[in-house]
């Protein structure tokens, strides 16, 4: 009475029901554990926007504040901050030229005056952004930008 090789156990394949809902489940655990991550690398870039942002606003400022005369002028491009020639030694307002955090390019969004100076930058990224408020105060824009092209960098030199 050769019945193959049944050895009289049932087999139900439960082992392979459990081996599938245990890769089901560290599939989702890494799907969320990499969405957590992209969110933290979207913060950070945001905090170096942050950072970034501030330094071109100050360096506008400063180009500002150090114009020889009375007439005092904003930069025609973002090169001026690098190397200010206007005086009898030359000034740099920034050390380099940054790149845009968001983006990874050198291309800014340039905020001009009536006269063509550069007056403000601004990331040229849509993406929403992660930090919707700034707990500080100092940045109240965040509170209302729907993308991070909306977090405008604005020169306010200290005198007018």
């Amino acid at each position: 009475m050769a019945r193959g090789l049944r050895t009289g156990k049932p087999q139900g394949g439960f082992a392979y029901i459990w081996i599938l809902m245990a890769l089901t489940l560290l599939g989702l655990g890494l799907g969320r554990a990499l969405e957590v991550y992209h969110h933290e690398l979207q913060r950070e870039k945001e905090e170096q926007l942050l950072y970034i942002g501030n330094q071109y606003r100050l360096a506008i400022e400063s180009y500002y504040n150090t114009s020889p005369g009375m007439l005092k002028r904003y930069p025609l491009k973002l090169e001026n901050l690098i190397l200010d020639t206007r005086m009898v030694s030359i000034k740099r307002h920034i050390r380099a030229l940054q790149k845009d955090p968001i983006t990874g390019s050198i291309a800014w969004g340039l905020i001009r005056n009536r006269q063509g100076e550069i007056i403000g930058i601004h990331s040229l990224s849509k993406k929403q952004p992660v930090r919707l408020a700034h707990l500080d105060g100092a940045h109240p824009y965040l509170n209302e930008a729907e993308s991070l092209s909306d977090w405008v960098f604005l020169a306010t030199p200290a005198h007018q």
